[in-house]
């Protein structure tokens, strides 16, 4: 039977081994990325996402930081799909 510090080991190297695959498929579509991340469907889904989170949020915090939470949802929304300031 493996010792902690084996098993601790083992799921360190697979950790590194998944996200050096990660970076590398990242590395070779960047170009498929970013224009999956500018279009409609995500723009779409990120408000879908963004906002409901926003709201739950809101009523978790009971209303508290509103504003916070407001401003947090539009600098994120900006950045993600084609209607926002983020896009070019």
């Amino acid at each position: 039977m493996a010792g902690f510090d084996d098993i601790q080991k083992n799921v360190s190297e697979k950790a590194q081994e998944v996200t050096d695959k990660a970076k590398a498929f990242v590395d070779e579509n960047r170009d498929k990325i970013e224009e999956a991340v500018k279009s409609d469907k995500a723009e779409e889904v990120s408000d879908k996402i963004i906002h409901g989170l926003a709201d739950g949020i809101k009523k978790v915090t009971g209303g508290k930081f509103d504003d916070q939470i407001d401003k947090t949802a539009k600098d994120l929304d900006d950045k993600i799909g084609n209607d926002g300031a983020g896009t070019a």
